[in-house]
């Protein structure tokens, strides 16, 4: 679940390497546009997480879809009162069910803290299970869910690839999201991303299923982008048992 990728911007002196290591490879392409320009070489691309999941025209309808699924970075800041005030007004206006979820361990102690906070249902991340068995646990929580609200990019994602509409629209988020959402036109998941609690706007239903359009025609067109990167680059290297996330 999500991309191993490496924050050049915040590497110090590792920029120069990584520069210099852009300008002599055949193909250097950057997760987001900030990235490109930093850097001066290459070009933006996709993250390759955008290429998996669920094809769009295999989606359930909004209508099937009954959640509003949270799921936080166990190392920020816990939201506060107004915040969990608006997740919850946004769930009664869209008439969806709570569920908070665990994508990356580290996020369980979270996770359960807000179910308790929300009366929600949480869906943790069971001691015996491997990644790809909690992967396919929350592919089918994100199939299931109408919006999922997080700070942690590829929670949005992996949820955006299952069609649940992505808002990274929590007030310690950074930026991340929105930079990577940028890159596949889908302004609207960031654009609340860092913005204090009570500045959140309220989002209609109008709004959201506005954003669900967006989110399938958007897609479906990254689906098809990040094949051709792929087909640039040619097979993979797998490496296998790292943890965690971004």
């Amino acid at each position: 679940m999500g991309g191993g990728g490496r924050p050049c911007r915040r590497a110090g002196p590792l920029a120069a390497v990584y520069r210099a290591a852009a300008r002599l490879s055949s193909l250097a392409v950057w997760r987001d546009a900030d990235t490109t320009a930093f850097l001066g070489t290459g070009r933006t691309g996709l993250d390759w997480a955008f290429g998996e999941g669920t094809e769009p025209t295999r989606w359930a309808r909004s209508g099937d879809r009954p959640l509003l699924t949270v799921s936080l970075r166990g190392d920020r800041p816990f939201p506060d009162d107004a915040w969990w005030s608006w997740v919850v007004a946004l769930a009664d206006e869209l008439g969806l069910e709570l569920t908070t979820v665990v994508q990356v361990r580290r996020d369980q102690d979270y996770a359960l803290e807000a179910a308790a906070r929300l009366g929600a249902t949480a869906v943790t991340w069971p001691g015996d299970s491997d990644h790809a068995e909690q992967e396919e646990r929350l592919r089918d929580v994100y199939g299931r869910s109408l919006v999922t609200v997080s700070d942690r990019l590829h929670v949005l994602v992996t949820a955006a690839t299952e069609g649940a509409i992505p808002l990274a629209w929590v007030p310690s988020a950074g930026g991340k999201s929105r930079r990577h959402f940028d890159a596949v036109d889908l302004t609207f998941v960031g654009r609340g991303e860092g913005t204090p609690s009570d500045r959140l706007p309220a989002l209609t239903r109008e709004d959201v299923l506005n954003f669900g359009e967006q989110l399938r025609e958007r897609m479906s067109w990254a689906r098809h982008e990040v094949a051709g990167l792929r087909s640039e680059v040619g097979p993979p290297t797998v490496v296998r048992g790292r943890g965690g996330g971004a």
